[in-house]
Formats: C-alpha cells, structure tokens, sequence
C-alpha cells in the first residue's frame, strides 16, 4: 500500500511539475532582457478604435485571459526618438502621418483562488471581474490605422508577438540543453512512514538533422542510464524521426509508435503567453491566473488529481531571457497528498539551461554510422 502511495505522488508531481513548469532563480548577475523592440501589425483598421480592440484581442486575450474591450484614449503623440525606434519598413516610416500613444481599458475574469476548483465551485461562481488598462501605440500609415506592439515593460501583460518570438523554433534547432530535477516524496500511513528521494540529469543535443539525448536517473543507492539518438526525417526537429536506444552496449532502432514519447527541443511553457506577465529579465506566471494554470495540470491527472490538496500546493513559473532566446530557468514545486488511505507531500527543483546556440555539435555514437542513417 505505501508503495502505491509513493507511485501515486511521483506521478502527481511529474504532472504538476510539467504543468507548473519554471520558477525563480538567484538573479545575481541576470542580464536584462532587452531584445524586444515591437511589431507592427500586418492587418489594417478604419479607426483608430477597431485597431485597439483588435490588438487587445490578437495580443493580450488567449487561454488564461478573455480580455473584453472597454475603451481607448490616446495618451500622447509619440516623440520623434520614440519613431525614429519603431521597427518599421523605411516606405512605411515615410507613409506615417500619425504615431499615439494610446491606453486601452478593458475587463477580465479573474478566478478568486485555486482552492475554488477543489471545493467544487464552478469557474463562473468563482471569478471576480477585473478592470486594467495597457498601452498600445496606434500608427497611421498610408491613411489606414495599424496598432504598434510596443517594447514591454517590468510587469506588463507579456503579448503574443513577444511570446512568439521568444519561442522560435529556429532559434532552438542547433543548441544543448541540460536538466537536474531532484525530487522528494515522504508517504505516512499505517503506522508507519516511507520516503523517496529521485535525481534525474539530462543532456539533449540537438544539431541539425540528429539529436542526442542521455538520461540518469538514481534514488541515492543505484542509479540507471538511458541514451537515446534521433534521426529527423524533416529540416526541423518533430515528430517524424527515427529513434535509436543503446541496450547492453548495442544500439538498437525503437519503433516510435509503440513507445509513448513527447519530443521537444525547445523550452516549453503552455502554448499561450496569456498566463505570463514581463519581469526585467523575462517573463514570469501572473499569479492572478494561478487557479486555470493549476487546473490545466489537474486535468492531466485525471483521478489522480483527488490526491492533491489544493491549497497546499506551491509553484511559480519564470523564464530567464537573453538576446531573445530562453538561456535558463529553475522550478521549485511542493504540494501535500493523500491517498489510499495514507497521507503525505511531494517536493521537487528542477534546473534547466538552454546554451551553445548555433555551436552544438551531435558526435556519431559508438556503434552506429551517422551516414549510414541518413
């Protein structure tokens, strides 16, 4: 029964790990992250009005955030510095006529507190709508109206073409990523206790066509290795590979589609920047969306999720940004359980860096002829 117990708080915290994903790190020596200078958008409006609303509804609004539009008011025209900056074509710097500053007030639904989802109360009942404001610049050119994302600052709502930017595939596709999770379950029940200890390590790199991956995992008195290697079908590392594993010194081709197996080779967050805000050195989880992004995790788990104590759970997300790539992130995730009649809590940090970019270089393992693969 104990050993259930562990199983059940390992998964659920590999859940709510992969859900609740990075948090903060030591920010002696961080680099401010300072890349973003803002995008024009590609669509233009009849007023200055429908190209607010529409930024507010392609940038700001996503899965965490319904962002309904309330109103606009410019606040000032843009200086001839702050022009001279947009990142805009030179025909249409010449073609601009008008550049405001403008602010848009809008309402959101906030959800009061995770604990909400496990007593049970329906996000409706749940939620308290709030009023915010956010800067948009709104360019005229060539007599249509366009909204400017402009650079962001500490604390602003991160938009979608930041986001967007920051997770470019193409600037992962040649790089080396390494992780340290080290995890703890301690388990009571029965009259009596049990803990876990867990450190997994991992080294992908992925260069071009190949990617190597090498995984130990150990609970403090043995531990176990996985190496793996990808051959990518495509130009771009996905899903269509061919996957080879080392066993007992020979390397051996794995069908893909008997294994269940989830590749990325760039650093994952949720797929929508609408659960983030700005920090000087990134970007970070809004803890006002805390409850959904919670609840996305919970979802995963299925009946597992009936283990975790709600309010006891502890977890942020941050991304540390330089030159427009993610280089860094740490998370810190903890929750109390019980199951199976016994009770107990799970820990766990997790230290991923992102570096080499464009020198990583994937060496042909012993055993198998890279030429031969291709």
């Amino acid at each position: 029964m104990k050993k259930k117990f562990i199983i059940i708080a390992s998964v659920i915290l590999v859940f709510v790990m992969c859900a609740s994903i990075f948090t903060a790190c030591n920010k002696d020596n961080v680099p401010k992250d300072t890349f973003y200078k803002g995008t024009l958008s590609a669509q233009s409006y009849v007023s200055s009005e429908e190209a607010a609303a529409a930024f507010l509804a392609n940038e700001v609004s996503g899965e965490a955030t319904d962002a309904q539009y309330v109103s606009s008011t410019k606040q000032a025209d843009l200086t001839s510095a702050e022009i001279n900056e947009l990142e805009i074509s030179a025909e249409d710097k010449a073609k601009l006529t008008s550049a405001e500053k403008v602010v848009i007030t809008y309402n959101v639904s906030e959800q009061a507190q995770a604990s909400a989802a496990a007593a049970g109360v329906s996000s409706a009942t749940a939620a308290t709508v709030k009023t915010k404001t956010v800067t948009v610049y709104i360019l005229v050119i060539n007599f249509d109206y366009r909204y400017y994302v402009p650079p962001l600052a500490e604390g602003d709502v991160v938009t979608k073409s930041y986001y967007d930017e920051v997770f470019d595939q193409s600037k992962y596709r040649n790089a080396t990523i390494t992780v340290e999770s080290k995890t703890h379950v301690y388990a009571s029940g029965y009259g009596q206790s049990q803990s876990m200890d867990m450190t997994i390590r991992m080294e992908l790199k992925c260069a071009g066509t190949f990617a190597s991956l090498v995984m130990t995992m150990s609970d403090g008195t043995q531990s176990e290795s996985v190496e793996l290697f990808y051959v990518f079908k495509g130009d771009t590392p996905d899903a269509n590979f061919d996957l080879y594993m080392k066993d007992d010194g020979e390397w051996t081709k794995i069908p893909t589609y008997s294994i269940d197996i989830d590749v990325s080779f760039t650093p994952e967050a949720t797929n929508d920047n609408s659960y983030f805000v700005k920090t000087a050195t990134g970007f970070k989880l809004n803890t006002e969306k805390f409850a959904q992004y919670l609840e996305t995790a919970l979802d995963a788990l299925g009946n597992y999720a009936n283990a975790v104590n709600m309010n006891s759970v502890e977890c942020n997300a941050e991304y540390f940004v330089n030159e427009g790539r993610i280089y860094k992130s740490e998370a810190t995730v903890s929750a109390s359980i019980s199951a199976s009649g016994a009770t107990g809590s799970v820990s766990s940090t997790t230290t991923s860096t992102y570096g080499n970019f464009g020198t990583t270089v994937v060496q042909s393992p012993d055993g198998l002829d890279i030429e031969e693969l291709l």
